[in-house]
């Protein structure tokens, strides 16, 4: 099932959307390089989501403070401290981001969606191998970016050179567009708690992951303001559903399992284009609304079946609906 889920992934981007360089530094000056990257990603992407936000929201979001931390976690926070509401989003997530976009820009423009594919597969095993060992206080395993990965991988994978992707063009401008809603899938999300007043309190692990629904759903709402449909940024909750080896099985975890999100993902997504005539117009211009329908059913029917089949293993398990 991995494979064909990460390869459908890679389709529904190219279908549904179509109108980081090699580097030897230590993993110190990786963070960093992250870290002022991810404000100049910051700076890019924030004013956007204020404009798709309530006016209500706006009073909000208007007394966040956004901050990228030179940490690699890859999960970001909303949190209040001394009355000062804060987003922090790891250097670790600006660097997923940048190499899961950059590798999507170039096996979507290279037709290479199977190596793309291998590569979410690659970069989301390494982060689950990394988190049990970082649990065991061992070495951690090394990642690739894609250049890195293509390389080694010439049989299937095209052989682009940075200064290729960075030149202005289609590559660059798929990059600038997967990264960016990538990124305000990410804060949408936090902004999502603060609006619901839900940041780090102290609740059941089966409330919590209504929250995170919530705030998943608050995070849909504001892509799709923005002219976008959620399963653009589908490509990052992989990588997530990759770490957690595709299981639905989420019992007793704060969030609920990457599968379920992506399945709520795609639904919104049907729904989307169900009730609105502007993004709907939109797709039916590249004459891709059948395939993409297709292959969201085809991903639909697989996340069901899993999740299913999680919950007839344990019922009592499952946090209710």
């Amino acid at each position: 099932m991995k494979p064909n889920l990460v390869l459908l992934c890679g389709l529904i981007f190219a279908n549904a959307f179509w109108h980081g360089e090699i580097q030897s530094d230590s993993a110190a000056q990786t963070i960093e390089r992250y870290r002022r990257q991810g404000d100049v990603f910051l700076s890019r992407v924030r004013p956007g989501i204020y404009d798709a936000t309530s006016d209500s929201d706006k009073i909000i979001e208007d007394k966040i403070v956004y901050r990228v931390t030179p940490v690699p976690g890859v999960n970001g926070f909303a949190y209040v401290r001394d009355g000062q509401r804060y987003i922090d989003i790891p250097a670790g997530m600006i660097e997923i981001i940048d190499w899961v976009g950059t590798n999507g820009a170039i096996t979507t423009a290279k037709g290479k969606q199977l190596c793309g594919a291998e590569y979410v597969q690659y970069l989301g095993d390494t982060i689950a191998d990394n988190t049990a060992l970082f649990y065991s206080n061992l070495k951690l395993r090394e990642a690739t970016s894609p250049y890195q990965f293509y390389y080694s991988h010439a049989t299937e994978c095209p052989q682009v050179a940075p200064d290729e992707v960075n030149a202005q063009g289609q590559m660059n401008d798929l990059r600038q567009i997967m990264t960016s809603v990538m990124l305000q899938l990410v804060l949408a999300h936090e902004i999502g708690h603060h609006v619901h007043n839900d940041v780090f309190s102290n609740v059941s692990w089966c409330e919590q992951q209504h929250r995170e629904s919530r705030a998943d759903q608050y995070s849909y709402n504001v892509l799709e303001r923005m002219g976008n449909p959620p399963s653009v940024g589908i490509n990052l909750m992989l990588i997530f559903a990759t770490v957690e080896g595709f299981s639905a099985d989420d019992a007793n975890k704060n969030h609920p399992a990457a599968l379920k999100r992506m399945l709520a993902m795609l639904e919104t997504t049907q729904e989307v284009y169900r009730t609105n005539p502007a993004l709907r117009e939109g797709l039916q211009s590249t004459g891709n609304a059948k395939q993409l329908f297709d292959t969201i059913d085809g991903m639909e029917t697989t996340i069901r079946t899993e999740v299913a089949s999680a919950k007839r293993a344990d019922p009592s398990s499952v946090c209710s609906e």
